[in-house]
């Protein structure tokens, strides 16, 4: 019975063993050294099969509400490096480099600041505050600091205008820009809110022709595809329609080959302007004129370099509404995807 006992006590925290137990045990030990390291991936609790499902799935929840930026450093294999990196040079053991990772997930999170990192860390490790204000520095620096990844993400973002931006990357008009499904005339089915489909209702109710602020707010707020749109959803289609009507630029990231809509800043970026709120920059912020130009339809499902105009093309003096039968035409050519995987 005492042999019995003595097996089931709990190892101790100083071993490499603790940190692997059950914990990617059908994993390699190289990624479970990366995934006691990574910030996305550590445990909530110090000791990793302490940690809850509904614990696991919260920091899910909260990283996939975080900015790209922030989400792309805290999966980095880089970043993990760092933390084994920063270990080796202050003699720490994993749970300690786990620690680390746990503290940077914390600061991402909104949970931990930058002035408080040395004394959390001193307390967790424990050690003494001058050498965890020394990890802390090389913490900020090398890696909270770092703006490579955010270079690297600017560095691939262009402006252009909607059309030549559809004209470019043809796959651009197949992205959904709102979650639910929207009707459009002369179509049986719903179909698939991808920008295409979005601009073909727009302009099969407004008309191709630009539209005001106004006319445009009426259509977001009161089409029946638009009133139950979330306040997010609705926002991004704004982005769109202005863009059509007013000819703007928008932000297309040239790797994925999809628009890039507003979000707010990254959690570093929201760090530096905090820091900088009382030393504004003294050079004036210049306007950009954007040229003006329109996107025209030749049907409500075609878009105009698909089958370009004739030069002399005038658009048709609207009829008196009549009660008219229905007419079938033979189908066209079309850009209306009803593809249901979405």
């Amino acid at each position: 019975m005492g042999q019995i006992q003595k097996q089931s006590q709990p190892k101790p925290h100083n071993t490499i063993n603790f940190m692997k137990e059950k914990r990617f045990a059908s994993y390699s030990e190289e990624f479970q050294l990366m995934a006691n390291t990574l910030p996305m991936l550590v445990s909530v609790t110090k000791n990793p099969t302490d940690e809850t499902d509904d614990q696991f799935i919260s920091t899910h929840d909260r990283f996939i509400a975080l900015d790209d930026i922030s989400k792309d450093k805290m999966v980095a294999p880089k970043t993990a490096t760092i933390i084994q990196a920063i270990g080796k040079t202050y003699n720490l053991n994993l749970i300690q480099m786990s620690d680390i990772a746990r503290a940077i997930r914390n600061f991402y999170f909104g949970e931990l600041t930058i002035e408080n990192l040395p004394s959390i860390l001193a307390k967790e490790f424990p050690i003494e505050l001058e050498k965890a204000n020394e990890i802390s520095k090389a913490i900020i620096e090398k890696i909270i600091n770092d703006d490579s990844q955010e270079q690297a993400y600017q560095a691939s973002l262009e402006n252009i205008i909607l059309p030549t931006a559809l004209k470019h990357y043809p796959g651009l008009g197949e992205q959904l820009i709102t979650s639910e499904k929207i009707t459009l005339k002369s179509f049986p089915e719903p179909v698939r809110p991808s920008i295409k489909n979005w601009l073909a209702d727009y302009t099969f109710t407004l008309g191709y022709n630009s539209h005001s602020s106004i006319e445009r707010g009426n259509y977001i707020f009161q089409n029946q595809n638009t009133k139950n749109l979330s306040s997010q959803d609705r926002q991004k289609l704004s982005y769109i329609l202005k863009a059509y009507d007013e000819g703007s630029q928008i932000t297309i990231d040239k790797n994925s080959k999809t628009v890039v809509f507003e979000k707010t800043p990254s959690v570093r970026e929201q760090f530096l302007q905090k820091n900088n709120r009382n030393n504004p920059t003294s050079e004036p912020i210049q306007k950009i004129e954007r040229p003006v130009q329109k996107i025209s339809f030749s049907s409500p499902q075609r878009m105009s370099y698909e089958k370009p105009r004739s030069q002399n093309y005038r658009q048709p003096t609207p009829l008196p509404k009549t009660e008219t039968p229905s007419i079938k035409r033979p189908a066209g050519k079309n850009i209306i995807n009803l593809r249901d995987d979405f």
